[in-house]
């Protein structure tokens, strides 16, 4: 008699192909205080070093210097091209102010921006424009932190300011989304007749504040802005979620839940083109940039199927997004589209254009190796970053985190052709988290990658028949094999012939196979080599080795699985369940048996094979042979008693 186990798997391959470049860590800082500090915004600066701001309730304590005003602040840190901070400055008042983004200007100072709650009080000069609603809050510094001028704009409800940008005037385009009347600065009714949705407001100031002209564009429903940029002719496009139907300035109907929203407006705002993009779920736009071509690339974020406008399935379970990039013409016709992701949750955050002609994608992760996907996740979310070629293709590919949360907010292309990649996390040290944060909240976390030429590692996994480590014709390969090289987790998959390679900065790796919980019970011996593991040394980059190989020899026997699927159970009613025996050996076996306990409160009603024994609740099924990878199914009908 063979007694079956019950093992639930899921294990997903890929064939890993081979990549000439890699990124690895060059610095990395950990910025915070003894609360909450979020990085939302990165820029490069003119001396080579960064300017980065978010939002902070932190005392000055760990290497915050300055108290908190209210609730959160306005928190901005100038670093040099190392990471070594320079300056810092808090800007706040009695309440929520929360910084979105920021830009050096073109006199060397610096515009930000975000929305404010606070009234006159901290560094906060003028009251809200509606009663505890936020509102747009700008603030012009010098080099060095110095307040210039600020202004608060907003109506009587709430304006959240999403994104700005210098203009070529030297003014500045304010771009986010609006629930007020008309108001306070706000000469454009909302479009919602309830006044409980949200549509596009863009609000162009001049170098000194002032507002010279502002525009609201939305339908019917819920329309947020989210990336604005000024184009080649002087005018700006917008991106950003629409679930508006037909109405007000939306000339085309949603497709799903929500949608991309692209929208062309010329240099004093009247629209030129509009373009509605999405499938039958939730797409939404995180990031606009313009491409060279005159046209532009859009990324966010999509949990639709091959439906609409998309061409391409999602990766995971229904409800888990994933990255969805789409490039599109100067007048907004797709041109091409790319969805990366893995089994569960990606969310594409940020995306620039590279020197080379392609893009840097950046966001957070909490898929395992799936889909794209070619690295485990390190805790619960972790930074994802993609570089992909001009057609969208994928070059190399990043997982960067420790065992908690990590939230990827920025990536952009450094002067030296490298990438600094920006966001906040809860983790200590742990993966390639380097520094304790400052508290158990989360702090800024900065990362600086360069790109290097790769050194590869390549071989097979086999199984072996001999003593040998050469794999002869009568061996196979093993597919769905984790290579993994540590300590510092490069990984490969062997293809379906066994064949894996793996892509590795220079120093000395040790090679160790992972293998799925399928293949665990035939793998009675590890052949070559003995130890479990292969050692490797690179001192320099662009070298390769080949015939880095594993064999294991193959324990032949039966192994029996068991799965049952069942849905909800009814009191007073029959309820069905299926059960589905299977021999994943590589044997065949005899007297197989299939043995099932019911409780006390459920009664058997039949079977779909009628060759079962009841005793009392236990009813046993004599199965007979079963061969290797062969599978059967008992459809079963029970009773829930009714009290």
């Amino acid at each position: 008699m063979k007694k079956l186990l019950l093992l639930t798997f899921l294990f997903t391959s890929f064939v890993c192909v081979a990549q000439q470049k890699i990124a690895v860590i060059d610095w990395q800082k950990t910025i915070g205080g003894n609360k909450s500090d979020r990085l939302n915004c990165i820029q490069p600066t003119m001396d080579g070093g960064y300017i980065f701001g978010g939002s902070s309730n932190s005392d000055n304590l760990g290497v915050k210097t300055d108290t908190c005003r209210g609730g959160l602040d306005y928190w901005i840190v100038k670093i040099n091209s190392m990471g070594d901070i320079e300056w810092q400055k808090t800007y706040g008042g009695n309440k929520e102010d929360k910084l979105s983004c920021l830009q050096q200007t073109s006199d060397g100072g610096y515009i930000l921006g975000g929305i404010s709650q606070s009234d006159i009080s901290g560094e906060k000069t003028e009251n809200t424009k509606g009663f505890s609603y936020f509102d747009y809050w700008i603030i012009k510094i010098n080099s060095t932190g110095v307040i210039e001028w600020q202004k608060t704009i907003g109506g009587n409800n709430n304006d959240n300011l999403t994104c700005l940008q210098q203009t070529t005037d030297d003014g500045f385009i304010l771009g986010g989304y609006s629930m007020s009347r008309i108001s306070g600065d706000k000469t454009e009714d909302s479009h919602s007749p309830t006044y409980s949705f949200v549509d596009f407001w863009i609000v162009k100031i001049n170098s000194t504040g002032a507002i010279e002209w502002q525009k609201v564009i939305g339908g019917d429903n819920d329309d947020g802005l989210y990336a604005i940029q000024q184009t080649l002719d002087g005018g700006y496009i917008l991106g950003g979620t629409s679930n508006s139907r037909i109405s007000f300035e939306k000339t085309e109907s949603s497709r799903g839940v929500n949608d991309y929203w692209v929208v062309k407006i010329n240099s004093i705002g009247n629209i030129e083109w509009q373009k509605t993009i999405g499938g039958n779920g939730t797409d939404a736009i995180q990031d606009i940039k313009q491409t060279k071509d005159g046209g532009y690339i859009l990324a966010g974020i999509s949990s639709s199927d091959i439906s609409g406008d998309k061409t391409d399935s999602i990766r995971g379970n229904s409800g888990f997004e994933d990255y969805w990039i789409i490039k599109i013409n100067s007048l907004g016709n797709i041109e091409w589209q790319k969805v990366y992701g893995g089994s569960n949750s990606d969310f594409l955050k940020s995306i620039n254009l590279t020197i080379d002609g392609g893009y840097i994608l950046g966001g957070k992760s909490s898929s395992p190796i799936s889909g794209e996907k070619s690295e485990n996740f390190r805790g619960q979310s972790d930074y994802w970053i993609l570089k992909v070629n001009s057609l969208g293709i994928i070059e190399w590919q990043k997982t960067i985190g420790g065992r908690d949360d990590e939230y990827l907010s920025n990536i952009i292309q450094t002067s030296d052709g490298n990438y600094l990649a920006s966001g906040y996390s809860w983790s200590n040290i742990s993966g390639e988290k380097t520094e304790n944060n400052n508290s158990i909240y989360e702090d800024f976390w900065i990362v600086k990658l360069n790109e290097i030429y790769a050194n590869k590692i390549s071989g097979k996994i086999f199984q072996s028949q001999n003593s040998n480590c050469s794999q002869e014709i009568n061996e196979y390969g093993t597919t769905s094999v984790i290579i993994i090289a540590e300590p510092y987790n490069f990984f490969g998959i062997s293809d379906s012939t066994g064949k894996y390679t793996i892509l590795t900065d220079t120093g000395t790796y040790q090679l160790k196979p992972i293998y799925p919980q399928i293949l665990k019970p035939f793998l009675q011996q590890t052949v070559c080599p003995t130890s479990g593991y292969h050692t490797v040394s690179f001192s320099q980059y662009g070298q390769d080795t080949s015939e880095i190989n594993f064999a294991n020899y193959e324990k032949q026997c039966p192994f029996l699985q068991l799965e049952l699927a069942q849905g909800r159970m009814r009191r007073c009613f029959d309820n069905n369940a299926t059960i589905k025996y299977c021999n994943i050996g590589n044997v065949d076996t005899t007297n197989v048996q299939v043995i099932i306990q019911l409780p006390e409160y459920i009664t058997f009603v039949s079977a779909s094979n009628p060759n079962y024994i009841i005793s009392g609740k236990k009813i046993t099924f004599n199965i007979g042979n079963l061969r290797a990878n062969e599978c059967g199914t008992i459809n079963l009908v029970t009773n829930v008693d009714c009290i």
